[in-house]
């Protein structure tokens, strides 16, 4: 199998096809909502309720429907932005950053348990009464002395501190990306709190995110499968 290497620190940042298709459906969704809006007459719903106070309700429960889809826009360009500066996941030889807009979190290796995938099932129901399922993939760590937690389902997702979609930032399905990324943090993890103070060896790059790891600051496009291989120092 063909390998991509690179040295710590390694940054993952968000697809752009993703955030291309929100950005899409968000302005379709302001399309439609601004429909809606033009059929709501002003005159005639103050007329029909005699004050401005019906009118307000009316304008307020329609507002959100441009509020969320602008804020999902906003954050999707954000997300488009060369190296992703404000929305990243950062894999240090002593930690992990994760950046989500002002939000940065920081967690040493020594804080984390292993990594493991925890399936968010979500169930529908139509008027019709059929129901569908939809799942939602997460990589998740718990504080090293809560790694029994691990074996439960629920309670992985309870006594998470680290908990990342990592199909945001891979390129297969939810599945292939969340087991993928929680097998490689994993065997970083381990490398990391063994060789303290030491050379680690070479990282392989799975192939679901080589298309989105670059050095920080580098664009993504830097990291070419089969580059030359190097070792990572402290």
């Amino acid at each position: 199998m063909e390998q991509s290497t690179r040295t710590l620190p390694l940054r993952l940042i968000p697809t752009k096809g993703g955030q291309i298709i929100k950005i899409v459906l968000g302005l379709a969704f302001i399309g439609v909502a601004g429909i809606v809006l033009q059929w709501m007459d002003p005159r005639q719903i103050i007329t029909a309720s005699g004050n401005f106070t019906t009118l307000f309700i009316a304008v307020m429960t329609i507002l959100p429907f441009f509020v969320i889809p602008l804020a999902v826009i906003g954050g999707s360009a954000l997300k488009l932005l060369p190296g992703s500066p404000c929305y990243y996941l950062q894999i240090g030889p002593d930690a992990l950053v994760h950046r989500q807009g002002f939000r940065i979190r920081r967690f040493a290796w020594s804080e984390l348990s292993r990594f493991a995938v925890y399936v968010d099932k979500q169930t529908t129901h139509s008027r019709g009464g059929s129901e569908s399922t939809s799942k939602y993939y997460y990589v998740v760590a718990v504080r090293p002395q809560d790694e029994e937690f691990l074996q439960d389902s629920s309670q992985r997702n309870t006594y998470a501190i680290f908990k990342i979609s990592a199909d945001e930032y891979g390129g297969g399905d939810g599945a292939e990306d969340a087991n993928a990324l929680a097998d490689w943090l994993t065997e970083i993890r381990q490398q990391a709190l063994t060789n303290r103070g030491r050379v680690l060896a070479v990282l392989g790059i799975p192939p679901e995110f080589r298309d989105t790891a670059s050095a920080p600051g580098a664009a993504a496009s830097s990291v070419v499968p089969g580059g030359p291989s190097s070792v990572i120092e402290r």
